[in-house]
């Protein structure tokens, strides 16, 4: 019998709640996702913050509008690492990783003095690196990418064929 064939079918592991469960990853992948979610959300809210300043103030409002304009830019793309973390993407566990060290790096930056700046960084932060690098989503994640290469391999073979 070969490695590969000795594997669970994506159906029956998503029966049992392993890595072809494509409906809803482990509670660990599902909590980096909420914490991506959440970070997306928090940057859409201050940069509509920073729209509503910049239309209200008197002096001029473009450096703010560009801040805002940044926010929703990264705004975008943390839905779409937390949409591709849900969806075991391959390229959203490395992107999401290296969002969450910015995060941390800018978390300690500002330091705890500066109260909950310090904690709104840090706290989804950690927690989105913990529910990443927790067994059951290392195992969900790997299961799905060999599960990936198998049809990718196996497309290749019927287009060869």
């Amino acid at each position: 019998m070969t490695q590969e064939s000795s594997r669970e079918s994506p159906q029956e592991s998503s029966k049992a709640g392993g890595p072809g469960d494509r409906a809803r990853g482990p509670w660990t992948l599902l909590l980096a996702v909420a914490m991506t979610a959440l970070e997306a959300l928090a940057l859409t809210v201050a940069a509509v913050a920073y729209v509503v300043v910049a239309v209200g103030q008197r002096a001029d409002p473009v450096p703010l509008i560009a801040l805002a304009a940044m926010f929703l830019l990264l705004a975008v793309g943390l839905v779409g690492v937390a949409i591709g973390l849900a969806r075991f993407g391959r390229w959203a566990r490395p992107a999401c990783v290296a969002w969450q060290v910015l995060l941390l790096l800018f978390a300690f930056n500002v330091g705890p003095a500066a109260g909950l700046m310090f904690w709104a960084a840090l706290i989804p932060a950690v927690l989105s690196l913990v529910g990443i690098f927790l067994p059951p989503s290392l195992r969900a994640y790997d299961g799905a990418l060999a599960d990936q290469e198998a049809r990718l391999r196996a497309a290749r073979q019927e287009d060869a064929a």
